[in-house]
């Protein structure tokens, strides 16, 4: 008996001490005229770089430092208008129950820098603004990693690293690549199927492919002067205007399997550019097919009967502003494709990947360092979850990214405990 209340001592101790320096903050954020959720909700402060955004069911938990309570919670969405309250009220109403009204702008209603543009002009303007709008020094971004894999619509794995990145800033030319340092790394078991195991998605490391490149950049800069753009439509954020830039083409996959040669899809990118400073806010690029399921259906994987057959794939980065300068704070990637059986005409496997980095603070002070160690960007996950720390874990500041989802924790901890899992991959000697 008494060496249980000293562990309650401890663990009670433990947790005063955090939530001294800390206000947790929950809610769901749902749409004021439809009441269904709002996903990727930006959950920020007015005055300070810490945020997070909502899940698919619209939950959110940020986790502010107390020197922070005089600051504003901000909760907003593109096209939405913005919920506004002091941390400290906030705090007191937890969890919160937050509507948003979604905002119909009239492109004819409004001046816009008392121009009439072109969306190709916009465009432009925002490429030749991008060394004025976004951060070209080094700096630290904190944040938050989340990787979740379904397979035939049950969640079968988890990975979640909680990583500071040295970043070297806003290159066009690229020529820095970026650095990671894990602070800490968990991963659950694996029932992705054995046909899948030793594929380039789920052995190669998913937070290096997803920040390394600036495939949007690259895109818009390639593709500006072969690509039409429409201006799509004029939405509002935080008493801001910006314009929807759409661009269209046809796209094709090289390496089809011979009877699928000639098959092509749609792919759809829209630009949210500020329409005072030509601020890149928001960008999203969209695969569809032009028939049937599929984007393109690859070489078998067994014989001439299974191929892999891709339903699409998706991104979505989103800016904030910080000290005048534009800074990532989320950018999320799905990935969706099915493992047909041709002779049987069905799906023997339907996978849809998603992958979520989460900037939850900046620091641009030159002198600041990172912290964690390197990682290595040629191992999954998974592997480096031998390095898992429970203790790390237990201080919920450290898990930053908004909850995972019922059916994901449901599904996730259907044959044994979520944490046990976690435990298991602990390697003490890595």
């Amino acid at each position: 008996m008494k060496t249980f209340l000293f562990i309650v001592i401890i663990f009670l101790g433990h947790w005063q001490a955090y939530s001294q320096s800390h206000i947790s903050i929950s809610g769901r954020v749902t749409n004021a005229n439809s009441g269904e959720k709002i996903p990727f909700a930006t959950v920020s402060l007015k005055n300070h770089p810490v945020g997070t955004i909502t899940n698919m069911d619209g939950e959110f938990n940020i986790y502010i430092p107390k020197d922070y309570t005089k600051d504003t919670l901000i909760v907003s969405h593109l096209g939405f208008g913005s919920f506004k309250l002091p941390v400290n009220i906030a705090a007191g109403e937890d969890p919160l129950d937050v509507s948003l009204d979604e905002k119909a702008i009239l492109l004819a209603s409004i001046e816009v820098n008392e121009e009439e543009l072109t969306a190709t002009e916009i465009i432009r303007k925002a490429l030749d603004k991008l060394k004025d709008n976004f951060n070209s020094k080094p700096f630290i971004m904190k944040g938050f990693f989340r990787d979740v894999r379904e397979q035939n619509d049950k969640t079968v794995y988890l990975a979640e690293a909680s990583v500071d990145i040295q970043d070297p800033g806003f290159l066009p030319s690229g020529d820095r690549k970026k650095r990671f340092f894990l602070k800490g790394v968990r991963a659950s078991d694996t029932r992705i199927n054995d046909l899948l195991s030793r594929s380039l998605l789920n052995s190669g490391n998913a937070l290096n492919v997803v920040l390394e490149h600036n495939f949007w950049l690259n895109s818009l800069k390639h593709s500006f002067k072969k690509r039409e753009f429409s201006i799509e439509d004029v939405v509002t954020k935080d008493g801001q205007f910006y314009y929807v830039i759409k661009g269209e083409e046809l796209a094709s996959k090289p390496s089809l399997a011979e009877q699928y040669k000639d098959m092509q899809y749609k792919l759809e990118h829209r630009y949210y550019v500020n329409t005072e400073t030509y601020a890149i806010q928001k960008v999203e690029h969209r695969e569809s097919p032009i028939e049937g399921m599929y984007v393109g259906i690859e070489r078998p994987y067994e014989g001439d009967t299974l191929f892999y057959s891709k339903k699409g794939w998706n991104q979505t980065l989103e800016f904030e502003e910080y000290e005048g300068k534009m800074y990532l704070k989320y950018k999320d990637v799905s990935y969706t494709f099915d493992i047909v059986n041709q002779k049987q005409e069905s799906v023997y496997l339907d996978m849809d990947y998603q992958f979520t980095f989460v900037v939850t603070d900046i620091e641009t002070d030159k002198y600041a360092e990172p912290e964690g160690k390197k990682m290595n960007t040629k191992r999954s996950l998974m592997v480096q979850s031998a390095r898992y720390d429970a203790e790390f874990w237990e201080e919920l500041s450290n898990a930053k990214l908004s909850p995972l989802t019922e059916k994901q924790l449901k599904d996730l901890s259907a044959e044994r405990d979520l944490n046990d899992q976690f435990e298991s991959k602990r390697n003490p000697s890595r």
